[in-house]
């Protein structure tokens, strides 16, 4: 049995994300716009109700099609770039955030309400063809930010995760297309049922016509004549049963960035500011709702709620930092007050983050134990909070050279 190439494969996932500005455009990607995520997953769901109507049997009579949602989550390593050069999966930190401001020697991401969340148009190809083609792509329009988190422990790299809803889904298969003669923008398949591979803002190339490496853009598709309707039309010249591909815009960085495994963790517990951190996470979260109207399945706009920057660190249970953990957790409610999380991911002099929450509350701990005897560790909630009423500086993250 030979190598298999026709076959998706987890490792050869390619990935691309633009900002976009309105759902069902897709907006222009460059090779600029590609990025390494470490793992992804995406989860279409259609709701399919029961009908339940008065009838002679208690058979299910049939159901119907309700609400249909997209869930998205992407991993990605902390790969710094730069003293003020954004990672390559800046897009996905900025659309949870709601911006980014690079000035000085520092990209920085922070909070406001001045601030919108943009949506982003994510492209993923799956599988290689060729270089420039894919066996099977998709893509997710209208992706919002609801979660970034950050996990770092001391057996792992930093790890970001993204996560979210999307407004719906454009997959692209591939097909083989009738004799073309050149400069069409209507394209019959050999196999009429082969229009279901493909949607509107599908990205193909036709044979040896690819739009000068752009792809061709599938604006139209007829299920009933199985025809794709297509800009800008092919190249001339006539071709012979051409095959359809999905397009691979996806193109890696030189200077896409290296993990960073030293990490310093500073938990400011009161006057201590030394623990033993063994790990911890953070995590943003814009608490998304989904609006939906009467008539569309699939949901129209996205509002983003009160937002939440919380997490959890690990630290090892020496004395004196559970002193400090009990002096300061809620279960001594008289002296409950806040402290400072700073976590450093990178060596000093070199690129790497600086992620500051400010005003955290540390909630109820868990003190944990190991049946060998080995040095207990202590789990510790905490939530960070504005400064005051008008503030909204829960947290910010600093990508630069790091002191």
């Amino acid at each position: 049995m030979g190598i298999q190439r026709s076959e998706a494969l987890g490792r050869n996932l390619r990935f691309m994300a633009a900002t976009q500005s309105a759902i069902g455009t897709r907006p222009t990607l460059a090779a600029t716009d590609s990025f390494i995520a470490r793992s992804y997953s995406v989860v279409p769901s259609e709701e399919r109700i029961k009908r339940r109507t008065p009838q002679s049997s208690r058979s299910l009579r049939e159901r119907y099609v309700g609400n249909r949602a997209v869930d998205v989550t992407i991993v990605c390593e902390h790969l710094p770039r730069g003293a003020a050069t954004p990672p390559d999966y800046a897009v996905l930190l900025a659309a949870g955030f709601g911006a980014q401001a690079i000035g000085g020697s520092a990209v920085t991401y922070s909070h406001s309400n001045t601030q919108t969340l943009p949506m982003v148009w994510l492209e993923v190809d799956c599988g290689l063809n060729t270089a420039t083609t894919a066996e099977y792509k998709e893509a997710v329009d209208g992706f919002v930010l609801e979660q970034i988190k950050l996990s770092v422990s001391k057996d792992e790299i930093p790890l970001i995760e993204f996560s979210g809803p999307g407004h719906s889904m454009v997959q692209t298969g591939r097909s083989v297309s009738e004799n073309t003669s050149g400069s069409e923008t209507t394209i019959s398949l050999a196999t009429g049922t082969d229009s279901r591979r493909f949607g509107v803002n599908s990205v193909i190339a036709v044979g040896t016509s690819t739009n000068t490496g752009a792809g061709h853009l599938v604006t139209a598709v007829d299920h009933t004549a199985g025809e794709l309707t297509i800009t800008p039309a092919l190249a001339s010249g006539a071709q012979t049963a051409p095959v359809i591909w999905p397009i691979s815009l996806w193109a890696e960085s030189s200077t896409a960035g290296s993990p960073t495994p030293h990490v310093t963790i500073s938990v400011d517990l009161g006057a201590d500011t030394g623990a033993w951190v063994d790990g911890i996470e953070v995590m943003f979260k814009n608490n998304i709702t989904q609006r939906r109207i009467v008539g569309d399945p699939w949901p129209v706009d996205s509002t983003p709620g009160f937002r939440d920057v919380e997490g959890t660190v690990t630290v090892q249970a020496n004395r004196t930092d559970l002193q400090k953990i009990l002096n300061s957790s809620h279960h001594n409610v008289a002296n409950v007050s806040t402290f400072d999380v700073v976590v450093t991911i990178g060596e000093s002099g070199g690129f790497g983050s600086i992620l500051t929450l400010s005003n955290c509350e540390l909630d109820w701990s868990g003190i944990s134990f190991p049946e060998d005897g080995t040095v207990g560790t202590a789990t510790v909630p905490f939530v960070a909070k504005a400064s005051s009423a008008t503030a909204e500086d829960e947290g910010s993250w600093q990508w630069t050279t790091l002191p």
